[in-house]
């Protein structure tokens, strides 16, 4: 249909340039025709009056006749000799007009996205006979690529800007597709539609943290409080916000947040459930985490024991495209029977393949120490989930244990799902 009103137009177009270039040329040589013949009769007929007054001779007369007809003959095939002059220039121009079309037609097919306008109707047209139908049929959903769905989702937001779970739903398929920037950007749509909405914010504000930027985690801060601004006591935003705290690694505000909320729960009468072990779990992570950090800033200065362990990580082909700023983390098991690690470094994918070292300095308590063990085991793990335990959807490495006085480098490749 496209192609058909495309054509039409550009043909209707053409027609319009080309009728002035031929009605009025017409007009002006018929014109011509009949004044030169007006001017001849006239003339001839003082040239008579003169011949009756006797100011010439019958030879004469013929004389001037015939000098009379050569010069309008004369004349008329001019005329003629331009106008099969101009009716070639015509057939030029025209042919010229008619190229413009063409030309159009041709360019739009070569350069332009009319393929993908042509794919978006028919989903369009899809997706309106789905709305429309008792939706049972949901079998072409499934069919759907990931572009379809965004393709879906944008246009259902340019048509209502202020759907607001449509927002928030475009915002987590980016955010799973690993667009981070733009995920954030469908986040602030989302919130600009009810600001005032606290479970809105604090979802926002979940999302945000979620996806690992430094950016997103300060927004997910500024909802959070701007929840709390509403109002001050609402417990799932101090809950949120104490992640928030955690994340941006300020561990002794996370625990006290979390402290302080578990303290209103008892005097309640909430002292126990699944909430509060929740919570109880994360303040002893963040402990763990505070403490693993002191220990770090003491022993950064400290003398090595001149034990080190050089550790290759490097991905498999099969893993899956994520963020850049996903986590990788190499855990370091040390013999002594203990599930605590010995060491764990953190990295980033974007780092990857890296060469990274181990010694007692990155050990996370000073009395157990990588030099204490006899033995070494060591595992790399993408992070999908972000976590520091392993979750389903992660990635890791085969384990390899090595003696502490082994020399050779170890190497972990990531190439095995977390089941």
């Amino acid at each position: 249909m496209f192609w058909l009103s495309l054509i039409i137009i550009s043909l209707l177009v053409t027609l319009v340039l080309c009728l002035p270039l031929i009605r009025p040329r017409k007009a002006n040589f018929t014109a011509r025709e009949d004044l030169n013949k007006t001017v001849f009769k006239d003339r001839m007929a003082e040239i008579q009056r003169e011949r009756d007054l006797g100011l010439i001779d019958d030879q004469e007369l013929a004389k001037l006749e015939i000098e009379l007809k050569k010069s309008l003959l004369t004349d008329i095939k001019e005329d003629v000799i331009n106008v099969s002059s101009s009716k070639g220039m015509k057939a030029a121009y025209l042919g010229m007009l008619l190229l413009i079309p063409v030309g159009a037609i041709v360019l739009y097919a070569t350069l332009s996205d009319w393929e993908e306008v042509s794919e978006w109707h028919a989903l369009q047209g899809k997706n309106q006979a789905f709305e429309n139908s008792d939706r049972k049929d949901t079998q072409w959903l499934s069919e759907l690529t990931n572009q379809d769905l965004i393709l879906l989702l944008r246009t259902r937001l340019h048509n209502n800007p202020a759907d607001t779970r449509g927002w928030m739903i475009f915002a987590q398929t980016l955010a799973q597709l690993g667009a981070t920037k733009e995920s954030m950007t469908a986040i602030e749509k989302a919130v600009e539609t009810d600001p005032a909405n606290i479970s809105l914010l604090l979802n926002a504000a979940q999302m945000s943290v979620q996806l690992k930027q430094q950016e997103a985690v300060e927004y997910a801060r500024r909802l959070v409080d701007a929840a709390l601004s509403l109002e001050p006591n609402h417990e799932g935003a101090q809950a949120v916000s104490g992640f928030i705290y955690r994340q941006l690694g300020q561990y002794q505000r996370a625990i006290t947040t979390w402290e302080n909320l578990l303290e209103q729960r008892k005097n309640r009468g909430e002292d126990s459930g699944k909430g509060v072990e929740m919570l109880q779990q994360q303040i002893v992570e963040s402990r763990n985490l505070m403490v693993q950090e002191q220990h770090l800033a003491s022993v950064s200065d400290q003398p090595s024991s001149g034990l080190s362990f050089a550790i290759n990580i490097s991905l498999g082909t099969n893993i899956p495209s994520v963020s850049g700023d996903t986590p990788v983390f190499l855990v370091v098991r040390g013999d002594d029977g203990s599930n605590i690690p010995v060491a764990v470094k953190r990295k980033r994918f974007a780092d990857l393949p890296l060469s990274i070292s181990i010694s007692d300095q990155d050990a996370m308590m000073p009395q157990r120490t990588v030099s204490q063990m006899n033995s070494l085991s060591f595992q790399a793990r993408l992070s999908i989930s972000g976590k520091a335990k392993p979750e389903t959807g992660d990635w890791v490495s085969n384990t390899i244990t090595i003696p502490v006085k082994a020399e050779t480098p170890v190497e972990l490749i990531i190439d095995q799902p977390v089941k």
